[in-house]
């Protein structure tokens, strides 16, 4: 028989190396990767600082921009350009000419010259410098012409870039059509990712959400979150509605909670944030917690943080859209020193009579200092908070703000690239050379009682999508609505008109998705939900009527009804009661070309719509 062999010495070593190399790793590997707040803080240590979560912050400063002169981009002695002649601001004022602009707004302007000087000093953009940008998912290259926009390309990867694409676009839409004077006409591309090394190289004209301080060739956009921040997960809608709702329901300052709130997810910027959380954790003022989406366990809204006079700001991959909801609140933000700029940080002011944030160090070690210090100190505390809504809520981050940097931004650009002005062709003379967009989300008509019995409203805690009766007891919708949701979170109100009140209120059991949904590229974009009851059939209820066949597809031209309670105006919020409007079924060829280069359109896609004015859903 044979003798077992006993491992030599030098096995054992290697066998011990390589259980510590594999328990090392996986270590490593759950606290960047993991959302739990309870890795041990020598783990945290351990983490590598990664992309966003260096010692050393951004060499960007600016603290007096609140006093920065005006700046126009064209000659103000124009008669085009008028002194202002409304005595009182406007937050939805949308058509502010540039005079008016840059004495409204001094000092927001900021960016777009520092790009205009950057390219103006290297000669001036040219056609060559856009053409040489790879285009990737996330892109879109657009074109001004005759105060139009135009869509050459758009790439999306998924959901999540469509509807930030949208936005971008929308808000572009809305300054150009709102201008009180002529923009020139020019081409540009922007990227909706969050970095600009993952997606270009550091030379290049591309419009970007954020930068940093190194990366001068680029420009600065206002985030999608202005006109809409529509991710599937949060629902956190336009920034104007947040701030609707804020000032609506915010508690007086002595009856908000006299803590640090902050809730986000850890893995974005682990070694950032959870040093956050290791801190705050020690301190009867800390509320720090983890949001675990599945279950969304400490969710809070953004509305819902204005209860806390201090709010913390942690930037997670690169920048963080979630900073302008926190300036949207009467609270003193305390934020890390920053990498990443965005538009409206020339604003920030981190001491004297103008301090609108606390600035603390990327590793928060002196966080207890200085929140010790506003508790002693709730003077100096309301003073802060009362800076921050007025510069930001109630002046640099209003619509009105926004429709002037983008119109800035645009003569800046046309400014630093004179080359594509001159040589831009008419994109309509070319098919498929570029798709107009002309959006109107005001749909056409109130609906009357009984019109659409079929029509629901989906609710959470608040109304989220609609929905369409298939039978009493089953409800067709889309599998975004729905998606991550537990059913007996949903609710369905059938039978009225309003999405707040009346009709049959029924809860959801089942919330069955096709089992080919993919959310990022939106394909099976369908799910049925199962009531926990029956509803009760009658002349303001009853099931919608299906197609028997593929056969009564409907023909390309024939009229289609679409109805909800989205947007009623431009860049606001939805109406009270039901609406709809006629839409016009597409050509499936050309709805194709028109989504090329995105996730696509496929077999089992209608395309209905309009390209050019006219109405639609939103």
């Amino acid at each position: 028989m044979g003798r077992l062999m006993r491992p030599t010495a030098l096995q054992i070593v290697i066998l011990a190396l390589t259980a510590v190399l594999g328990v090392s790793i996986w270590s490593l590997w759950l606290g960047v990767n993991s959302d739990r707040d309870n890795i041990h803080p020598l783990l945290n240590h351990l983490i590598p600082a990664g992309h966003c979560a260096c010692q050393a912050s951004t060499i960007f400063k600016c603290d007096n921009c609140l006093q920065c002169p005006a700046q126009p981009f064209l000659d103000t002695t124009s008669s085009s350009f008028a002194p202002p002649t409304r005595s009182v601001f406007n937050p939805f004022e949308y058509s502010y000419n540039e005079t008016q602009c840059t004495t409204l707004f001094p000092g927001l302007f900021e960016d777009p010259l520092r790009a205009q000087l950057f390219w103006t000093a290297r000669h001036g953009i040219s056609r060559a410098d856009i053409d040489n940008i790879n285009m990737v998912d996330g892109m879109a290259r657009v074109a001004v012409y005759q105060g139009r926009l135009y869509v050459h390309r758009a790439l999306a990867k998924g959901e999540d870039h469509r509807r930030k694409i949208l936005g971008i676009l929308s808000s572009i839409h809305r300054a150009l059509v709102s201008a009180p004077h002529a923009i020139p006409d020019t081409e540009i591309i922007f990227s909706v990712e969050d970095k600009l090394e993952d997606i270009a190289g550091p030379d290049h004209p591309l419009w970007v959400l954020a930068r940093k301080a190194t990366e001068e060739s680029v420009w600065l956009m206002p985030d999608f979150g202005f006109w809409s921040w529509g991710h599937i997960d949060s629902r956190i809608g336009p920034y104007d509605e947040v701030v609707k709702h804020v000032e609506k329901d915010e508690l007086p300052w002595e009856e908000k909670q006299d803590k640090l709130v902050w809730r986000g997810k850890l893995s974005f910027a682990p070694k950032l944030r959870r040093t956050l959380l290791e801190i705050a954790r020690n301190y009867a003022w800390g509320d720090v917690k983890e949001v675990e989406w599945k279950n969304k366990a400490n969710y809070l809204s953004m509305e819902k943080h204005c209860d806390y006079r201090f709010i913390a700001h942690v930037e997670g991959r690169s920048y963080s859209a979630s900073l302008k909801y926190r300036q949207a609140c009467r609270s003193v933000v305390v934020i890390h020193k920053l990498q990443y700029i965005q538009h409206h940080h020339y604003l920030l002011v981190s001491s004297g009579p103008q301090q609108n944030f606390v600035q603390v160090e990327r590793d928060w070690t002196d966080l207890p200092h200085k929140i010790q210090e506003l508790l002693d100190d709730p003077a100096k505390a309301r003073m802060i908070a009362d800076n921050n809504v007025k510069v930001f809520r109630e002046r640099y981050l209003t619509p009105a703000a926004d429709a002037c940097y983008w119109r800035a931004l645009l003569l800046g650009w046309a400014t630093a690239s004179p080359e594509i002005t001159d040589t831009i062709s008419d994109p309509t003379s070319a098919l498929n050379r570029g798709i107009r967009l002309s959006i109107q989300t005001s749909t056409k008509s109130t609906a009357k009682p009984g019109e659409f019995p079929y029509q629901v409203s989906l609710q959470t805690n608040s109304p989220t999508c609609g929905g369409s009766i298939i039978d009493p007891k089953h409800i067709l919708t889309t599998a975004q609505c729905v998606r991550g949701m537990k059913a007996s979170s949903i609710k369905v109100r059938a039978g009225s008109l309003r999405q707040d009140s009346g009709g049959q209120f029924v809860t959801v059991v089942k919330n069955i998705q096709h089992p080919d949904y993919d959310y990022n590229t939106a394909k099976h974009d369908i799910a049925v939900l199962e009531l926990q009851s029956s509803l009760e059939f009658g002349p303001d209820v009853s099931a919608v009527e299906l197609s028997a066949s593929e056969a009564d597809t409907p023909a390309t031209k024939a009229k289609g009804l679409v109805g909800g309670w989205g947007a009623t105006s431009y860049g606001r919020g939805g109406p009270t009661n039901l609406r709809f409007t006629e839409v016009s079924i597409v050509d499936h060829k050309r709805c194709v070309s028109a989504y090329s280069g995105s996730s696509g359109v496929d077999d089992v896609n209608i395309c209905a719509g309009v390209e050019v004015g006219g109405r639609d859903a939103c």
